[in-house]
């Protein structure tokens, strides 16, 4: 399964508040985006924003989760924004 967000905001949220790692293509290069980065891509309008590999495991549920329908809404008060997902 891929996992990716169509919104940069989201992306970018992830990533500054769950250590998330995004990448705006599928080529296999691990190359972590920058703030900037998401800026641009709003203005490129990137189609989609990818999860690395070595970030799945932030979608794992944890005790002080907050789960409604099976996706993480809220981890430590922060709100989760769960992803989209092409199988």
């Amino acid at each position: 399964m891929i996992y990716f967000y169509k919104d940069p905001l989201a992306a970018a949220w992830m990533s500054k508040h769950f250590g998330m790692k995004i990448s705006r293509d599928l080529d296999g290069q691990e190359t972590e985006m920058t703030f900037n980065a998401f800026v641009l891509g709003t203005l490129y309008e990137f189609s989609r924003f990818y999860i690395y590999t070595s970030s799945l495991h932030l979608l794992e549920p944890t005790q002080q989760d907050i789960i409604i329908d099976g996706k993480i809404i809220q981890r430590n008060g922060i709100a989760f924004i769960w992803p989209e997902v092409e199988i």
